[in-house]
């Protein structure tokens, strides 16, 4: 019923209403309003971290997830509610791939895996800021949760394991998509990595030519030398590729 309807039949049946009426309405449509609920958007940038010739062992996959809440067409002027990193790295931060059982992992910060990544020589991509649906960033969180709660190990090489018991960095972040395990050809590692990582994240990237400069300051990016990745072209900087472009002098 509309407004006008609702003071037409409180008058035709009953004049005290019409004044109680008159006078709540206004404050009726006040709380209304203070009651919409914001809107939530979400964003997902992954990273990839290697040396220059590629070395596994100096190598790494880790993603960064942002919720952001506001009202209005312009993103811009939300406010950012929530912000984790999945980076799963042994506890000690020495990467062994040739090691043979798993060992305690930990969930480091964006910003400390961005100066680990650099103090260790290795170049810093990434690809995104990308607006993603609310599906796989509910999942990261989920993610988070069983990472920090100590449920997995880690061991560079997980082949043949259960990742919701033992993990590598690149399954740590893929297994956010919840499509089965990812599968990456050796030597696959670093960027190579994180671009496949990019891929399967696809069906939940709602544009992938648009990246969100605004997130991207947010988290702090631009005060690190980070080479900004295209989501649709495969760098190809793993073992052998990185080796062949310094030899043709290419920037690997």
């Amino acid at each position: 019923m509309k407004r006008g309807q609702l003071y037409l039949a409180a008058s035709s049946g009953n004049p005290q209403m019409l004044r109680v009426i008159r006078y709540t309405a206004p404050l009726a449509l006040l709380l209304l309003a203070g009651s919409a609920h914001a809107d939530d958007l979400y964003y997902v940038a992954v990273f990839a971290s290697q040396t220059i010739p590629a070395n596994p062992d100096d190598s790494h996959t880790f993603a960064a997830f942002v919720r952001a809440s506001g009202e209005g067409p312009c993103p811009t002027t939300f406010a950012i509610e929530d912000s984790f990193c999945i980076s799963w790295l042994p506890a000690n931060l020495k990467v062994r791939t040739r090691a043979l059982l798993p060992e305690c992992g930990h969930n480091f910060g964006l910003h400390e895996t961005i100066d680990y990544a650099l103090a260790n020589d290795e170049r810093v991509s990434v690809w995104g800021p990308y607006r993603i649906d609310k599906e796989l960033y509910d999942n990261a969180r989920r993610q988070i949760g069983v990472l920090e709660r100590g449920e997995v190990r880690y061991k560079a090489v997980d082949s043949g394991r259960r990742t919701d018991k033992v993990s590598n960095c690149i399954h740590a972040v893929s297994d956010c998509a919840q499509r089965g395990r990812l599968r990456i050809l050796s030597p696959g590692f670093g960027q190579t990595a994180s671009w496949t990582v990019t891929q399967r994240f696809r069906p939940f990237i709602l544009d992938t030519r648009e990246t969100h400069e605004w997130v991207y300051s947010y988290l702090g990016l631009e005060e690190y030398p980070i080479y900004r990745r295209d989501f649709g072209r495969n760098p190809r900087t793993g073992f052998y590729w990185s080796r062949i472009k310094l030899l043709l002098g290419m920037d690997p």
